[in-house]
């Protein structure tokens, strides 16, 4: 009798072997180590393919630009402007649903493209994604702590 009960309640659970596994930290790695390698190499069309069209990206002084328009011109000026190698530590990554974040720290190094003149940077960012119907994680919200290189 008890052996049916089991066999039974096993069997209930049958239709959940077919549920997709959850969504790993995996991909937010990918996500973090690819928006790295687009800075570098100044790829500005990658790095919009991580954004959501809304995104909001704040500067360490405080203020931000709205939307992937916005984004770009603000990557496309820095990139004319910079060579940037960055790491990010993370620290802490979760995902609830079709939200995430990912938070630690940088280390990066820009250079002056104009005088070759290099200025360490350090400090925290903070990236708040958004899985979308295509099953893509996007930046929804990033921000940065630490100053930024000095024109």
């Amino acid at each position: 009798m008890q052996t049916r009960h089991i066999l039974a309640r096993l069997g209930a659970l049958a239709p959940l072997a077919c549920i997709p596994p959850p969504v790993h930290a995996d991909a937010i790695a990918d996500l973090r180590q690819a928006w790295c390698d687009d800075l570098k190499l100044k790829n500005i069309d990658a790095s919009m393919r991580l954004y959501a069209d809304d995104a909001v990206f704040f500067n360490p002084g405080g203020d931000h630009v709205d939307g992937k328009a916005a984004i770009r011109a603000l990557f496309a000026g820095m990139t004319r402007a910079f060579d940037s190698d960055i790491r990010l530590l993370s620290r802490s990554t979760a995902i609830s649903g079709p939200l995430a974040y990912d938070s630690g720290e940088f280390q990066e190094t820009m250079t002056r493209r104009a005088d070759g003149r290099s200025q360490p940077l350090n400090g925290s960012y903070l990236m708040v994604l958004r899985r979308g119907k295509d099953g893509h994680w996007r930046i929804i919200q990033q921000m940065w702590t630490g100053a930024p290189p000095q024109p």
